[in-house]
């Protein structure tokens, strides 16, 4: 079973809907740290072996955050104005995009449309 954390970004109740489509998910909220720094959540997600799921951007700095030795990271680059509909959205999309990989070592650009996949022996590719 694939583990996830979900950044603040997500509201707490959200980790059901991933629960439910067999996907191990935590949040930065069940476990007291919403508003820590990044490092210290990169750090958390390693420690556990989940993938962070965020919409933090800095999270797309693979010089500061590797992906490389980590369960992944999932970065949601959005356009439109974000609420809660579009969370639901975006989150269905994500269990597919999941369920669908393999996550371990990767960087992955969630945008409207796409998913761009950073893989560090491959390079950036589209999805």
């Amino acid at each position: 079973m694939k583990k996830i954390k979900l950044d603040e970004n997500f509201p707490p109740d959200f980790v059901s809907l991933f629960q439910t489509n067999l996907i191990d998910a935590s949040s930065v909220y069940h476990q007291n740290i919403s508003g820590s720094q990044d490092n210290y959540v990169f750090k958390i997600c390693k420690e556990e072996s989940r993938v962070l799921v965020t919409f933090d951007l800095d999270f797309a700095n693979i010089l500061r955050y590797p992906a490389d030795d980590t369960a992944g990271i999932i970065v949601c680059r959005l356009r439109k104005k974000i609420n809660l509909d579009y969370i639901r959205e975006l989150s269905i999309m994500l269990v597919k995009v999941i369920s669908e990989h393999e996550l371990s070592g990767k960087l992955f650009i969630v945008e409207d449309n796409k998913v761009r996949i950073r893989n560090p022996d491959e390079g950036n590719r589209p999805s």
